[in-house]
């Protein structure tokens, strides 16, 4: 599980249902409420990717995650929520940083 928040120029993968897995997604803005057809999305992070191939319809609710290269392995970085857009593509995801803070107990089943 990623430990911090996501900052702005962070790279990140997803894995859709649909869409299958989409890497070079990169973080425009960290932090910040957005308003969306679905109403206001509070505490989101933004990203975008340069592709057509974009996120789909029923892909929200789907992981967000960072590639290590140091060891292989992937950590979760958050939870994917709305997308739009195609060239480049655009997302929203809520952090699992933010989860955390929320859920106190989460840090002791994840350590």
């Amino acid at each position: 599980m990623w430990t911090s928040g996501p900052y702005a120029n962070d790279q990140y993968c997803t894995g859709g249902q649909n869409s299958g897995e989409l890497c070079g997604w990169v973080v425009t803005v960290a932090n910040s409420d957005v308003t969306t057809d679905g109403g206001l999305a509070r505490n989101v992070a933004t990203g975008t990717r340069s592709s057509s191939t974009c996120l789909q319809g029923g892909d929200s609710g789907s992981p967000v995650y960072t590639q290590r290269f140091s060891d292989s392995t992937v950590a979760g970085k958050g939870i994917t929520g709305s997308a739009s857009g195609n060239n480049p593509c655009r997302m929203l995801f809520t952090a699992i940083h933010r989860t955390q803070l929320t859920w106190p107990g989460l840090g002791l089943l994840t350590n």
